[in-house]
């Protein structure tokens, strides 16, 4: 069994909106409604959304659903995010696996091969996209801001 943390705090600057980013609908619905199912079929035994800038909206749209929540009261980034997790999972035994809820597009057929190898003891992933994404480098900064020629390869390359 594992918990399930979503990050659901972030501003949304970039959006020039007042709505909080993950409430921004898609096909009709908020896009962390989407994050949050694909949490949920994974079967957690906790799941914690951490909510911060319109928080009270957020937890408005998570009401319905069996999640506890942690707010952010502070913006201080996404490890501070995580942190106000702490509280609620603090003893909790077993791996926890952290998304964000401005990711509607990943389902669980995504997060499911993560689960598993926890189970045979290989632990969490960093991310989904370990090996699709490429690499920040030096003058590189904050999203979509990455030298693109500089992808990580699964495998190495032939000698």
């Amino acid at each position: 069994m594992h918990a399930h943390v979503i990050l659901a705090a972030g501003q949304g600057t970039r959006m020039r909106s007042r709505l909080p980013k993950v409430l921004h609908p898609l096909l009709g619905r908020p896009m962390l409604l989407y994050a949050l199912e694909a949490a949920l079929a994974l079967g957690p035994e906790r799941l914690v959304v951490v909510v911060g800038h319109g928080g009270e909206k957020v937890a408005e749209a998570l009401e319905g659903y069996p999640v506890e929540v942690a707010w952010q009261k502070e913006q201080l980034g996404t490890a501070h995010a995580l942190l106000q997790a702490e509280s609620l999972l603090g003893g909790f035994p077993g791996p926890f696996l952290v998304t964000q809820g401005d990711t509607p597009l990943l389902s669980p057929r995504t997060w499911r091969p993560f689960s598993r190898g926890c189970g045979r003891g290989r632990g969490w992933p960093s991310s989904p996209w370990s090996s699709l994404t490429p690499r920040a480098t030096a003058g590189s900064s904050g999203r979509g801001r990455r030298s693109w020629p500089t992808w990580r390869r699964r495998t190495p390359l032939p000698r």
